[in-house]
């Protein structure tokens, strides 16, 4: 799986007023595929891609039934401009800490915390 890196857009930050960045890890916008499940359903996985993603969270869109604070696992592959040049697959557990509407779909935006992840490296 391949993702698009955009080096020259600017990262969506949220700021005080006064400017301050409240992150603490780089957010990188890049779409790669994603598959979405709960933990309690492993086999009804989802497919959608990110918007953006970072060591310690992801943005992605999903239908409207995912609930603020459920628990997620996803996969994704790194493409090899994210990995020294190398694919690498991560499994990641993590939360929904965000919902936002997207005027005019049926989808909504997704911010999730990343709690736990694991890198697997594909050859």
């Amino acid at each position: 799986m391949g993702g698009t890196v955009n080096p020259a857009a600017k990262a969506q930050r949220s700021a005080v007023p006064g400017g301050r960045e409240h992150r603490r890890h780089r957010r990188y916008q890049i779409s790669i595929p994603v598959a979405i499940q709960s933990p309690e359903k492993p086999q009804e996985a989802v497919q959608t891609a990110t918007r953006d993603i970072s060591a310690k969270g992801i943005y992605f869109t999903l239908s409207p039934g995912i609930e603020l604070g459920a628990e997620l696992e996803f996969q994704l592959s790194l493409p090899p401009q994210m990995c020294q040049g190398k694919h690498v697959r991560v499994h990641c557990r993590g939360r929904v800490v965000r919902r936002d509407p997207h005027a005019g779909t049926k989808g909504i935006g997704v911010a999730a915390v990343i709690d736990e992840y694991e890198f697997i490296q594909e050859d």
